[in-house]
């Protein structure tokens, strides 16, 4: 009631400012080919989000996968934006 978001809105921005942010700090601490490092992140993080979905047995579809998409290029771009700033301070 008090938030003037819908909750679908919200269920897609938070989990995506969530990996954003963990994948700048990702790539603040890694040396080199920091693109790959947010692979890997947004990779094992999915997977770990894939089997809770499976045991509580909830349903993919197509938006399911167009999300997880969306939050691999998240993790790429964050950690890249990451490795940039380490380098400019």
């Amino acid at each position: 009631y008090f938030i003037p978001f819908k909750a679908n809105v919200i269920k897609i921005i938070i989990p995506l400012l969530s990996i954003f942010i963990s994948s700048i700090i990702l790539g603040k601490k890694t040396q080199e080919k920091a693109y790959l490092e947010g692979f890997k992140f947004s990779t094992l993080y999915l997977l770990l989000i894939t089997i809770i979905k499976i045991v509580i047995k909830t349903n993919f579809n197509y938006k399911t996968f167009i999300m997880y998409f969306g939050l691999i290029l998240t993790s790429i771009i964050g950690s890249m934006f990451g490795i940039n700033i380490k380098k400019n301070s």
